[in-house]
Formats: C-alpha cells, structure tokens, sequence
C-alpha cells in the first residue's frame, strides 16, 4: 500500500533542498517509504545531513553506500543506483507538497491495518478500475486528518448503538437523584489541591472534566504558576522553607504540561526551583548559600524518583497535534491532570482552513477543543491566555481583557486574570496584609466565572514567588476591595489519590 511515484517526488524534493530532510513542516519517518531501495535513499541523505554536510550531492550518497559494502551490494541489486540517478536528475514538477501528502496518508491507511483496522473503504486496489477510481478521487481529497475523522465516525456510529450503556444525554430530573445526594455526602465535588488554599476553595480544586483558564500579561508569570500547580500534584516531597524540613504532601499523580514556547530545560530548572524551594536564579547560576545546593540535589533525586511529571514541548500547535498528545498520554501514561501553555494563534492551527477565517474564531475553537478532550478523557485541563490591557483605568477585569477572542472564556469552567498590584493596590495591600497579619501581596487574580461555585466577581490577593513559582494567598475582597469573610477549605490526602482523599471544611488557622 503505497505510491513509488509520490515517494520518489518526495526525495527528489530531499535532494534538491537538503533542509527539508530535518523540516518540522514535513516530518518524515523510515516507515514512510516502502521498498529497502527507497529507505536507503532517505537514510544516507539524513545520516549525510545530520553530520554536517548540508549540500548533499549525488557522489555523497554514492560514496556513503561505497563504505558500507554489504548494503551497496543489496542497494545495486534492488535497481537502487537506477532509481537514484533518476531522482537526482528529475526536472519535472516536483509538486512536493501534494507527494508529501499522499506518501503520509499511505503510511497512516499502513499503521491503521497494523493494529487491525480495516482501510480497504478508503483504499482498495482489489476494486473494479472504475469503483477504484472514484475511490481514489475521494481519497485525493482527503488529508490526515480527514482520514483519523473518517475512522473516529465509524466508531462514533458503533458507539450510538450502545449510548444507554454510556452517559445519557437525557435525563428526567429525578432520575439517580438520591444516588447523587448520597455520592455528595461520602465524596463532594473537589478535585485535588492547586497552588493557594484560597484559590482552592473558590475553584473547588482541581476538577476533572473541567477546564480552568488563568489570563495574564506577557511576563506576567502565566507558566511559572502553571509549572507551580503541575508540581505540586505530581511530587510528593517539597521543601517547606517555613518548617525548614522535607515535606510529603501525599499527591502523588501523573502530569502532563505541554509547553508552546519554554524548552525542557526552561521547564526542568523551574520543577526543580519548586520542589526544593531555591530560586531558580541560583540554579541557574550555581551560587549557592548554606543547604540550598544539598536542597537541590536531593529534589532531583525525589522527581527522578517519582518522575511524574511529563514535558511536551509544541512549538507549532496544530488542533490534531494536540489532540494527539493529549491522547495519547492520558491513555498510554495514565495522566489525569494537563496544563497546556498558552491559548494563541500558531500557523499550525491556520493551516488548511479558509484565510477568512477569523483569529477568534480559531481560538475559540481551541478552548473548546481542550474542554472536548477534558469530558471525553475524565481530566482536568488547565491553560492560560494574553491580555490586550490592564484593567488599571477603571476597566472591569474580565473577558473583555483576553488578546484574540473573549470567546475562548465560553467552554472555561473557572476563569481569571492574574496581574501585578498597582501602585495604589500595592499601598491597599501592605496596609491590609499588616492588618490581618499575613504575607504582603504582589499579584490579585481576579476571578470572574466560576461554574458550580458560588466565589465569583472577587479578587483573591497574593503572593507569587517566581523563583520558586510557588503560591501563598494571603486574603480576599470584593471588587471594592472589601475584605471577605472568608474560610478556606482544606483538602487532606490520604497517601496518594488512588486511595481517594478527603474534604475538610473547617476554617484553616
């Protein structure tokens, strides 16, 4: 199942632009070309490329085969030499695009029947030639994503068949009520703890099925805070700089946080900031004062011996290529919790669709994405997005703030937005931190929506810690600024969340 003219254009398009070999825009696999005469092909322009030569001439691959004599032997009994002239030498239309296409699409029909799906409705030589040739025509028209739509209806259709077996779409309002009222009485509606006790009893915790979305400025501190929340659930054990001793806060679960703009190594220096409560800016430059350098190797040791904490770094994000990660991962590694940094306009979310198409629209499409794959996977998702303003001239903190599309806040299940104190909320919170004996604030997330939650047009006042990207709320007020009466609600781990937690609703003292 494959087309040697389509493969034979795509590495005439190798030869003839090296940089397309290691392109992010046309990845390519070994599996994707067919015959041992095409794989060699590909392997020595990519081996030949990857050591540095980045103007590959036909005498390279000749002389890459020449010292290697066994696949040269092999190579010219395939036809391979015959092949390879007659690529090198192509001055016909490459059109490298469609090729690459139908090259990816062969490959995918390939993987599908490898895990015993059956593609002979999209591709079937064994057809009449006419049936095969309106078969054809539909596939042509089709790209990868189309085909993994194509395959998840025909599942969707098998699924409807069983849909009282599933969850009812339709309900009498009675139905199962006294199952829920006492399902509420053993297990209340919680998820586990974020950064801050007093964010937590607003949003309820970190709940599956739910998508929370927190907007902040361009340096604003959006990843650090979500890197914060992402650790505390995957480890364990943290430093507790108060107590000044090793922690174990009982959370234990896998984490996926896929990040669109920080390499791993700018997410790994900030894990390992958090779990050993150094600032990141001594780890960085290694300058150290009394425990912290012991501090830091031992919270190396505690996240490689949990090691649940997994970084996917996505530079041009694509709806497939997210919705594959997300997939799978919480399939294949079980994760239950996903941070996804941040909501914005990338040309892998453009491409293919209608240039008209509005940048809001796309972005609403996105969050509506993440809250579809929080429902259907039984996770919790939570992002960020940029802000076009402050809020500073007397503007409402709100929706209306989000750079793009205020849309994206639709699907959210908890939403807000994240800034700086002011000048006059830095004087309001020293005042009021000095009065109730607490931390002084530097940041106030003002939270507007809040599904199922009755905490909502207040501004919770805290203290972020960038170099550790750790948490502290210090207290809450309306939007006046009034403080609230207000009593935070412990979440207590029993040993790790598989064995369930519980709710404390007493007031934290």
């Amino acid at each position: 199942m494959y087309n040697t003219h389509a493969i034979e254009k795509v590495l005439a398009g190798l030869c003839q632009d090296n940089d397309l070999i290691v392109s992010g825009n046309y990845p390519l696999r070994l599996e994707d070309f067919s015959e041992s005469k095409y794989k060699a092909i590909y392997m020595a322009l990519y081996n030949l490329y990857t050591l540095g030569n980045s103007h590959i001439d036909i005498h390279d691959i000749e002389g890459y085969f020449k010292e290697q004599k066994e696949l040269y032997q092999k190579f010219i009994a395939d036809g391979g030499m015959d092949v390879l002239y007659q690529i090198y030498y192509d001055d016909t239309p490459l059109n490298f695009d469609y090729n690459y296409g139908l090259v990816k699409k062969h490959s995918l029909l390939k993987d599908l029947n490898k895990i015993g799906i059956d593609t002979t409705d999209l591709y079937d030589k064994s057809l009449p030639a006419d049936k095969f040739e309106k078969q054809m025509a539909l596939f042509n028209a089709m790209d990868v994503e189309d085909i993994f739509k194509f395959y998840e209806g025909k599942i969707s259709n098998v699924q409807n068949k069983y849909e009282s077996l599933l969850e009812k779409t339709c309900i009498s309002v009675a139905e199962g009520l006294e199952e829920l009222y006492k399902q509420l009485a053993t297990a209340p509606e919680v998820g586990l703890p974020l950064e801050g006790d007093i964010y937590n009893t607003v949003a309820r915790g970190a709940r599956l099925k739910k998508l929370y979305i927190d907007s902040a400025s361009t340096g604003g501190g959006k990843s650090r805070r979500m890197v914060g929340n992402a650790c505390k659930l995957a480890f364990p054990m943290r430093y507790d700089t108060k107590k000044k001793e090793w922690i174990n806060t009982g959370l234990e679960n896998k984490v996926l946080y896929i990040t669109t703009e920080l390499e791993h190594a700018e997410v790994q220096t900030m894990v390992i900031a958090y779990v050993s409560g150094v600032d990141e800016d001594k780890i960085l430059n290694h300058r150290y004062k009394d425990d912290e350098q012991e501090r830091v190797e031992l919270a190396i040791q505690y996240i490689e011996n949990y090691d649940n904490l997994i970084i996917e770094f996505l530079p041009n994000p694509s709806f497939a290529s997210i919705q594959t990660i997300i997939r799978k991962h919480c399939l294949q590694d079980d994760v239950k919790f996903v941070f996804y940094d941040y909501i914005h306009i990338s040309t892998g979310l453009t491409q293919g669709r209608d240039k008209q198409t509005r940048d809001d629209i796309i972005l609403m499409l996105l969050s509506d994405t993440l809250k579809n794959l929080a429902n259907e996977l039984d996770i919790h998702i939570s992002s960020a997005t940029q802000l076009n303003g402050t809020g500073d001239d007397g503007e409402a903190r709100n929706e209306s703030l989000i750079r793009g599309a205020r849309s994206i806040i639709d699907k959210a299940d908890v939403a807000g937005i994240t800034l700086r104190l002011s000048q006059a909320e830095e004087e309001l919170g020293s005042q009021l931190a000095f009065k109730l004996g607490v931390p002084t604030p530097n940041f106030i997330t003002d939270i507007y929506k809040n599904r199922r939650g009755k905490w909502t047009n207040i501004r919770i006042w805290r203290y972020v810690d960038l170099g550790t990207c750790r948490v502290t709320d210090c207290f809450i007020t309306n939007r006046k600024n009034e403080v609230l009466d207000f009593s935070t609600m412990q979440i207590q781990v029993q040993q790790a969340p598989k064995t369930g937690f519980v709710v404390d609703t007493r007031p934290s003292e």
